[in-house]
């Protein structure tokens, strides 16, 4: 997944026109300080996210707040939990996948934030995690 191979017919997904549209939905939501929880360098999907959050948050003049890790619940959880300590302020997250974001939704959870009335969180797939939180 996240290959494309010479001459066969695939259906994909725009990642970085996606992450884009979450960022700038949080954004229209009244979210001003929108960490990322991005997926690994070199990986084709998580670096089409990069890439359209880092154009998001440049267009609409917002800081770059973000950590990389990999597409797994710890990983959202151990990042949020970096990104909390170093941005205490940061009112939205947007995570890699939906594991990530369940990750990132029990540490704002564990350290007493409610999403979304404290924080939104907003993943990029419609997987068994996101129905699992």
């Amino acid at each position: 997944m996240g290959t494309r191979a010479p001459a066969v017919p695939f259906v994909g997904v725009d990642n970085a026109g996606g992450a884009y549209a979450a960022v700038r939905h949080l954004f229209d939501t009244g979210r001003r300080r929108i960490a990322a929880l991005h997926g690994p360098r070199g990986h084709t999907d998580a670096d089409g996210r990069r890439d359209g959050y880092r154009r998001a948050v440049h267009e609409l003049g917002l800081p770059d707040l973000a950590e990389t890790g990999v597409f797994h619940r710890d990983s959202g959880y151990d990042l949020a939990g970096r990104l909390l300590h170093r941005e205490p302020a940061l009112d939205a997250i947007f995570a890699a996948s939906d594991a990530v974001a369940a990750g990132a939704m029990q540490a704002l959870a564990d350290a007493g934030r409610r999403v979304p009335r404290a924080g939104g969180c907003r993943g990029t797939w419609r997987s068994w995690a996101s129905t699992t939180v």
